[in-house]
């Protein structure tokens, strides 16, 4: 995944509300460079 830039996660620490420390450290991720997918399981 790429993350934003250090200076984000800056803003978020000196965040004096915990909850919205939490929310901000959770929504950095840019762009997901992969999809999961669920495996597929076959018994032959």
């Amino acid at each position: 995944m790429l993350l934003a830039d250090v200076a984000y996660f800056d803003a978020c620490l000196a965040e004096p509300d915990p909850i919205a420390r939490f929310r901000c450290m959770q929504e950095p991720v840019k762009t997901a460079l992969s999809e999961c997918a669920p495996r597929v399981v076959t018994c032959e």
